[in-house]
């Protein structure tokens, strides 16, 4: 038996900012420097919002980062402050990581075009 229903789904458009991101850093995690999946011929890389999409709906160049699957995790798992004048993820444990290759976060970019 099927039960059919109608309802109102949201859906967020793709960005050409993300895919920007994605090609600027050419696969590699602008915060460990690696490039995932590299001996297979492939890559992966993901696409990361600084301040979550969810909360602040900006998806600007200048609150998007491109980072390897590991750094995203712990990244979503630990909440780490980021500093933009120092472009630095602070974590709770008071570790800090800067952002390497950071081209389209450059102090003063906040349109992010």
């Amino acid at each position: 038996e099927y039960i059919y229903k109608d309802k109102l789904v949201k859906m967020r458009k793709p960005n050409a900012n993300i895919n920007r991101v994605k090609k600027e850093c050419d696969g590699y995690c602008q915060i460990c420097g690696k490039r995932i999946g590299e001996k297979y011929g492939d890559y992966v890389i993901e696409v990361y919002h600084i301040e979550y999409f969810s909360v602040s709906k900006n998806n600007k160049l200048s609150n998007l980062i491109a980072v390897c699957p590991n750094h995203h995790r712990l990244i979503h798992k630990l909440n780490p402050r980021f500093d933009r004048e120092t472009l630095t993820f602070i974590y709770p444990n008071g570790y800090e990581e800067c952002i390497k290759r950071p081209n389209h976060l450059k102090r003063g970019n906040t349109e992010g075009k």
